[in-house]
């Protein structure tokens, strides 16, 4: 009795492992968005002013404390989004990151002056 006890709940054992073993990985809650977080920077922050600005061309900022930035807008390399309310003359904030390998810019207002 014991020994026909023993290889049913060997057989029990080694059964529901493999059905555990077969069973999918559960799938996220983000779908297809979850693996293009994973592959997202976090984007580096600075403050800077408008030197000159070409719609559809070109940017430059002079940023303080640091090396001038100029972002070539027609550079299919980079993109590279400028806020519609972007003059010369205004302090923006610039946000660099890099998703999937490709270099993104965002220039928006800022609402504090650029150090000087």
């Amino acid at each position: 009795m014991k020994r026909l006890f023993l290889i049913s709940f060997a057989t029990g054992v080694l059964a529901s492992g493999t059905l555990l073993l077969a069973q999918d990985p559960p799938k996220s809650a983000d779908g297809p968005q979850a693996r293009t977080d994973q592959s997202r920077t976090d984007g580096n922050v600075t403050t800077a002013k408008v030197k000159e600005y070409t719609p559809g061309k070109k940017i430059e900022l002079d940023v303080a404390n640091a090396p001038d930035k100029s972002y070539d807008l027609t550079d299919k390399d980079t993109t590279v989004n400028v806020a519609a309310n972007i003059k010369t003359g205004d302090s923006v904030q610039v946000t660099e990151r890099t998703v999937n390998g490709k270099k993104m810019v965002e220039i928006t207002p800022s609402s504090a002056p650029a150090k000087r």
